[in-house]
C-alpha cells in the first residue's frame, strides 16, 4: 500500500469519528441539552483543530436554524 492510501484511509476515519462527534452534539441540542464545547474539546483532543472549527460551524447552524423556527409570522414558525 501507498503511504498516500494510509493517510487517505486514516484521514476518511478521522472525519468519519469527527462527524460521529457532532452529530452526537446535535441530538443532545435538539434534546434541550447543555452542550459544552470545551468539554467536547477537552474529551476529543486527539480531533483538534478541525473539532473547534467544525463545533463552531455546527453551533452557527443550529442558532439560525432556532431563530427562523421562533420568528413570528416566518414560515418556519408554522412548520
Amino acid at each position: 500500500m501507498k503511504p498516500e492510501q494510509t493517510w487517505s484511509a486514516a484521514d476518511g476515519e478521522r472525519s468519519e469519528q469527527i462527524t460521529g462527534l457532532l452529530e452526537d452534539v446535535l441530538h443532545r441540542l435538539k434534546a434541550g441539552e447543555q452542550v459544552c464545547d470545551r468539554e467536547v474539546i477537552g474529551a476529543h483532543p486527539e480531533f483538534m483543530p478541525e473539532l473547534t472549527e467544525k463545533l463552531r460551524a455546527l453551533r452557527s447552524i443550529d442558532e439560525a436554524e432556532r431563530r427562523a423556527n421562533w420568528m413570528p409570522g416566518s414560515w418556519a414558525s408554522s412548520r
